[in-house]
């Protein structure tokens, strides 16, 4: 267990990234399954979640505002992320608008299946959700979707050090 500080109980969120996969196991056996083959783990290394397709990683802070449906559906999203090899199939192609539409095919998963609610701020696209991650990530060149690139700028700042979503999250 990873020491955060007085302000969030790192065993309490552990437990409760816990009785999440309990619950996504009873409502979707499958969904549920698939949050079996990796390792979770509470870390303030991420800004929210991430996973390399084995391993899942949680920032407790971020976790510790979710409500139950809402972790439900972020361990949900981490583990389409690996189902779905989005980490393999990236390639070469800029990781961070990459992620930007494997993120909005993902949140569209997720987004129809019932007890699951995003957490705050999802990447979404309801004209693009149904496409293949490949298909958007070319789509986010053209000037309609300008927008979802400049989410990908705000993520690169953020994950290179120059955004503080975690004072957000103590607030």
């Amino acid at each position: 267990m990873e020491d955060v500080g007085e302000d969030v109980d790192t065993e309490a969120v552990e437990k409760a990234v816990h009785r999440a996969k309990i619950r996504l196991q009873s409502r979707s056996p499958f969904f549920g399954t698939l949050c079996y083959f990796a390792e979770f783990r509470v870390t303030t290394e991420v800004p929210t979640a991430a996973t390399n397709w084995k391993n899942v990683e949680v920032n407790p802070w971020f976790a510790d505002q979710l409500n139950p449906a809402q972790l439900d559906a972020l361990l949900l999203h981490e583990v389409l992320h690996a189902a779905l090899l989005h980490v393999k199939r990236r390639g070469a192609r800029d990781p961070y608008q990459w992620n930007v539409a494997a993120d909005i095919v993902v949140n569209g998963i997720i987004d129809k299946q019932e007890g699951l609610e995003l957490p705050p701020g999802p990447m979404r696209s309801s004209d693009l959700e149904d496409k293949r991650v490949e298909e958007i990530y070319m789509l986010l060149d053209d000037p309609e979707y300008e927008h979802l690139r400049e989410l990908a700028e705000k993520w690169r700042d953020l994950l290179e050090g120059e955004g503080d979503l975690e004072s957000e999250w103590r607030n």
